[in-house]
């Protein structure tokens, strides 16, 4: 890259809005928690698919079982507790970005730069980036997104299609095999979203 790029890149990372490390954290797990076996054997199954949807109603301890399995797990899951006001295109990315930037530094600088560069650019356009830079990165990862319900936005529920639509096939038939997408996605939500359902 050179240098001029570069220098461009630093000053559209200083015009992001902050981003809050609370959003991108995988909750903790009460130390009251009861495991469920059964489900987490599910959990240990869904890497197999490129979309998991974890569906139950308020206060059934979806969150807490998916955090569960993650830290059980080990795995390098990429964390996003949405809200109503996530339902921002740029701000719904932006959060994706900074949760793969933990294990990708420089991910979300990258993202962002092109964003701030295109901002006439198509959702399609926008997602294609994304996937390239996803597909780019040497190691697979969970984007796990919570309390997707809250999300009304039909242009952030056709990127997440798009992206499902053009991630490499997983194609693991042994959890010790290596999955070939650079990106599982599993959703916490209270219902099904009909959209994104449709596309798996």
């Amino acid at each position: 890259m050179d240098n001029n790029r570069q220098l461009n890149m630093d000053k559209v990372v200083h015009m992001r809005p902050p981003i809050l490390t609370s959003k991108i954290s995988i909750p903790s797990v009460n130390s009251h928690y009861v495991p469920r076996p059964r489900l987490m054997e599910q959990l240990d199954e869904s890497v197999r698919y490129r979309l998991t949807l974890v569906t139950a109603p308020a206060g059934s301890g979806k969150t807490t079982l998916v955090s569960s399995w993650v830290t059980q797990c080990n795995i390098k899951a990429c964390w996003v507790s949405l809200e109503s006001v996530d339902n921002d295109f740029n701000r719904f990315w932006n959060y994706i970005a900074s949760a793969v930037d933990k294990y990708s530094p420089g991910f979300a600088r990258r993202v962002d730069y092109i964003y701030q560069s295109s901002r006439s650019a198509s959702v399609e356009a926008m997602v294609s980036f994304m996937l390239h830079e996803l597909n780019e990165l040497s190691h697979e990862l969970v984007l796990i997104l919570d309390d997707y319900h809250v999300i009304e936005n039909s242009d952030i529920h056709d990127s997440i299609c798009f992206l499902l639509e053009h991630l490499p096939p997983t194609s693991s038939s042994d959890l010790d095999e290596q999955v070939s997408s650079s990106c599982i996605i599993s959703i916490i939500t209270l219902k099904s979203p009909f959209a994104i359902d449709a596309a798996r």
